[in-house]
């Protein structure tokens, strides 16, 4: 019985210390002066810029953006749709560049 116990025990630790396939992800991009990213991820993922110097932001629309340019900051996107998405840093939008790829 002593031994069943240990193997249903083993079992669970392993189980549990498992990741779950399929199971979404975060991407993260280091968001500075001429930053050219390009990714690939799934549908389901996420992407969080982060930047300590600036001023940056992340911009693709007026209703996509991490809002005013600043010194620091993150953003965070989850993509739930397939197809190319492509971000920028307004004050630098010539060579601070993202390119997210989402299948």
């Amino acid at each position: 019985m002593r031994r069943i116990t240990v193997f249903i025990a083993t079992i669970a630790v392993f189980g549990a210390l498992a990741a779950p396939t399929g199971a979404a992800t975060t991407r993260t991009v280091n968001w500075t002066f001429g930053s050219n990213v390009s990714l690939s991820i799934k549908k389901g993922d996420s992407v969080k810029w982060t930047w300590k110097s600036g001023p940056h932001n992340v911009y693709r629309s007026a209703s996509a953006k991490s809002g005013s340019a600043k010194s620091s900051g993150t953003y965070t996107v989850k993509f739930s749709s397939a197809g190319t998405f492509k971000y920028y840093c307004q004050p630098h939008s010539a060579i601070m560049k993202a390119t997210i790829r989402v299948s």
